[in-house]
């Protein structure tokens, strides 16, 4: 158990490790690449999508490391448990995977509502990320023309949008984590029963 413990967390550190350095090294990319853009290019990119390039993006090469030791170590712990079940109660292991599947399948289509609710969020973000450097480049203006109350609704309405959906993404993902944690109750229920 303490070999298991050490070895996991050596893992864990070592995949932490080269999550950060890649990147560093796609926001190090990405920021080069910005500053040698010509003003004709930096036209067809909003700021809205180069911070979600280096924050949002970035990040989901960071989460990546964190678990593509699952690509490999989830299917063959699925194969060595379902191993042991069938030698302890033979055919209800079948019962068991089909649980499983169904299960695996109903994921499918939450991931596909994450990732759709993700891009409506980041162009959201965009537009909010935009409005807001466009106040920051025109601040003397808005300061003298007295603007500053229209631009903060502009901001406030921008800000509403993205929380929608932030808010759809975090009952999304609160569904998938319940469906994930409660795979293993539905798995036993299905095959001791």
């Amino acid at each position: 158990s303490l070999f298991v413990a050490m070895g996991k967390s050596h893992a864990f550190h070592k995949a932490l490790c080269a999550g950060l350095v890649a990147k560093a090294a796609c926001n190090s990319l990405v920021y080069r690449k910005v500053l040698r853009l010509s003003p004709s290019a930096r036209q067809t990119y909003s700021s809205g999508n180069i911070v979600n390039l280096m924050a949002v993006d970035s990040e989901r090469i960071f989460q990546s490391f964190m678990s593509v030791n699952a690509l490999w170590a989830a299917p063959l712990g699925l194969v060595a448990s379902l191993a042991l079940m069938y030698q302890s109660v033979k055919n209800a292991t079948w019962f068991c995977l089909i649980a499983l599947f169904v299960v695996f399948f109903g994921l499918v289509f939450i991931f596909i509502r994450i990732s759709k609710l993700e891009r409506l969020r980041l162009d959201a973000a965009d537009v909010r990320v935009k409005v807001l450097n466009e106040m920051m480049q025109g601040i003397k203006v808005i300061k003298l023309m007295g603007w500053e109350e229209p631009i903060q609704q502009t901001v406030d309405k921008a800000r509403e949008k993205e929380l929608v959906y932030v808010r759809s993404l975090a009952i999304t993902k609160a569904l998938m984590i319940a469906i994930v944690l409660g795979s293993s109750v539905i798995a036993a229920v299905v095959t001791f029963s």
